[in-house]
């Protein structure tokens, strides 16, 4: 699926809810993943969340953006196309120019920030699994680069729209 449209939230003092920032960071205490990333001089931090318990207000929970200290902005479960609120990676993908957001049972999202799309990437697009570890760019031997998702049954890499996959042998 892909999300045509999302917003962010202004976490420089409080969310759309009246929750104070601090207080949010306090409830999502746990980061799984921290993607660092400088665009033009302007340095952005992605922090990604482990929540170990059933979410009960979506928009509390997600992926934490600081561009500096006053610029904080949050992709949440109800403002996004964020799948899940247990995140395991996020990788940033300078070729492609899109964040690889890897969750713990929900597959992988491919965040395009420019044109503020997100696009799930599970088992029907070719992942041995939808339980992903993290997502890298490899060097391919050819002069090119390939970028591979490590799951829980194997590896794959994507191919144009379509990830092959390397699974683990019976």
């Amino acid at each position: 699926d892909t999300w045509e449209h999302f917003s962010t939230v202004s976490m420089s003092s409080e969310d759309s809810l009246g929750t104070d920032f601090h207080e949010i960071a306090q409830l999502q205490q746990v980061v799984s993943s921290v993607e660092v990333t400088d665009d033009a001089g302007v340095v952005q931090r992605w922090y990604g969340p482990r929540v170990e318990i059933k979410v009960t207000e979506p928009d509390l929970y997600g992926i934490t953006v600081s561009k500096d200290p006053s610029a904080r902005y949050r992709y949440s479960l109800a403002n996004s196309g964020l799948l899940d609120a247990n995140v395991n990676d996020i990788y940033f993908d300078s070729v492609r120019g899109t964040y690889f957001v890897s969750y713990v049972n929900q597959g992988i999202s491919e965040v395009n920030v420019t044109t503020k799309t997100w696009t799930s990437h599970t088992l029907v697009q070719g992942l041995p699994s939808n339980t992903i570890y993290s997502v890298t760019r490899a060097d391919n031997g050819s002069g090119g680069t390939t970028l591979w998702a490590a799951t829980q049954n194997g590896v794959a890499r994507l191919s144009g729209t379509h990830w092959e996959a390397f699974g683990l042998s019976a």
